[in-house]
């Protein structure tokens, strides 16, 4: 299982993952009031009526609200519940029942982390999810970064926790330096091909271009991928791209 030390400056980068937190309050409020609209959907006739009559999804609309989509919100739940079973089963030689006592940061983290859970259709973000909760309870961490990586995990897309999975995987670059960790977008990649970095279309080739290119530059917004090529008179930029310190944090946070 992969493990990664953190950096020495972690609560640094901490902080740097809490700048995602006030963009997730505004969605955590449209969320909750999605809720409290399910809750009262079936009592509110005037309401049904509305959406009913709106052509073509209406009748899905209306299903969904009365009761499907809580289903679904259920599931996403009770499947996170047993992947965190299974994390927390290795934990039982090490850890008592004294070591984890109700708390009011431990509320605000699993709250934080089910309004998550709720909202992921992902099967492999929700073991995300799940393993940062363990990870928690295991090193008995204060709560700020394990509460940044929550934040940001929830913010990103299945895609690209994928992407910074995949940066971390890959090989040093001969063609940038030799000591570089980077994969490619471009059509023609930079150097002999024995040297070349390797092209993201070969991990995601299901994936459009236009698509991988626009997590990583979103991902290169977040401080989470380095644009290889600002610089480098030989490439061009947001063609080479390399996970940061940052990223390497939040996959440890992540990973099982």
């Amino acid at each position: 299982m992969p493990t990664r030390a953190l950096n020495e400056d972690s609560e640094t980068l901490a902080v740097q993952a809490r700048a995602v937190t006030d963009e997730n309050e505004s969605a955590e409020s449209s969320s909750s009031t999605l809720t409290k609209l399910s809750a009262d959907y079936n009592s509110n006739w005037p309401l049904r009526s509305l959406i009913q009559a709106i052509p073509y999804l209406g009748g899905s609309l209306d299903m969904l609200l009365s009761g499907r989509g809580a289903n679904y919100q259920y599931r996403r739940i009770e499947d996170f519940i047993r992947e965190l079973q299974q994390r927390l089963t290795g934990l039982e030689r090490t850890l008592t029942i004294d070591d984890v006592q109700p708390s009011e940061p431990l509320y605000d983290y699993i709250m934080r982390v089910f309004d998550g859970v709720r909202r992921s259709r992902s099967s492999e973000k929700r073991g995300h999810f799940a393993n940062l909760v363990a990870r928690q309870i295991s090193n008995q961490s204060s709560w700020d970064e394990p509460e940044a990586a929550a934040s940001l995990l929830d913010s990103l897309s299945e895609l690209q926790v994928q992407i910074l999975v995949y940066a971390q995987r890959v090989s040093p670059c001969a063609a940038i330096g030799g000591n570089h960790r980077v994969f490619t977008l471009a059509k023609n990649p930079f150097g002999a091909p024995e040297d070349a970095a390797p092209k993201l279309q070969t991990a995601f080739p299901t994936v459009p271009a236009l698509a991988l290119r626009a997590a990583c530059s979103e991902l290169i917004a977040r401080g989470l991928l380095y644009d290889e090529g600002v610089g480098r008179l030989d490439v061009k930029a947001q063609e080479y791209f390399e996970a940061t310190d940052f990223a390497d944090w939040f996959i440890g946070w992540i990973s099982e």
